[in-house]
């Protein structure tokens, strides 16, 4: 392979979507997939990496894309359980801490989607998210998620799955919560239902169910409307909406929720 493919310094920060709670079997895998390589090159990035779970495809390392993505056309893109794609940089040692761009995805459970890039390729705003979003929403159908930002050495691409795996050192609150999650939701017994929060961040992604939920005795949808610091809800499609909070708002918000028991990982 060319070694000046993806020849980029990668930053510090790094930009996630995560997309949960939907029905693996619904699905269109090739749609999605076909969406997201295509926004990989128009970012100036190639995938260079793929892993492939589901009973068609052998074995559990990654492999060359080009491999992957002849095996996945061989299935017709059937019986996928799971994909991890990754843009790495020439040289690099580890695929899934190397990756300026690196996508998860598992029709397992209730099903995670997660897209993390480089802060330097493209933007973390309102704005382009919800593009991603809409664009996206067609093919997964997610009835939750949020976007953040977090440093690359707090393994951003985890995070989401409720996995610890950070070169730095978190601290034992954030450990805490971030096992909340695996427990309340990765874990088939867990406890989270539709209309539930892992926590508060920039730009959260809503259902019916979250908007509807009744909090301090009104409607969720009517709290956050009722004053400016509770954030901006927006309705993106006939199903979905996305409340994006100012940073600087997010500890208020969130302590202000504490009493619904919206929130699972406090």
């Amino acid at each position: 392979m060319n070694q000046l493919v993806n020849n980029i310094k990668r930053g510090p920060l790094a930009n996630v979507i995560a997309l949960h709670d939907f029905n693996s079997v619904e699905v269109n895998v090739k749609s999605w997939f076909s969406y997201v390589i295509e926004w990989f090159r128009v970012n100036g990035l190639e995938p260079t990496r793929i892993g492939l779970t589901g009973a068609p495809y052998k074995g559990t390392k990654t492999i060359a894309f080009r491999n992957g993505l002849k095996r996945l056309e061989e299935n017709d893109y059937k019986e996928v359980e799971g994909i991890s794609l990754y843009a790495t940089p020439p040289d690099h040692s580890t695929d899934m801490f190397d990756g300026i761009f690196i996508l998860e995805y598992s029709g397992s459970n209730r099903g995670d989607f997660i897209l993390c890039w480089d802060n330097q390729i493209a933007p973390f705003s309102k704005e382009y998210c919800q593009k991603l979003l809409i664009d996206l929403y067609p093919f997964i159908k997610p009835k939750y998620g949020y976007a953040f930002q977090r440093l690359f050495t707090q393994g951003p691409s985890f995070y989401p799955m409720g996995i610890i795996n950070s070169e730095k050192k978190l601290e034992q609150e954030e450990r805490d919560k971030i096992s909340e999650w695996y427990r309340s939701f990765q874990h088939p017994a867990g406890s989270y239902v539709i209309g539930d929060l892992r926590d508060v961040y920039p730009l959260n992604i809503l259902s019916e169910a979250h908007i509807g939920r009744i909090v301090n005795g009104h409607p969720f949808k009517d709290w956050i409307n009722a004053t400016p610091q509770r954030g901006k809800l927006d309705q993106i499609t006939d199903t979905l909406w996305t409340w994006w909070v100012e940073p600087d708002h997010i500890s208020a918000v969130r302590e202000a929720l504490v009493p619904s028991g919206m929130i699972l990982c406090l």
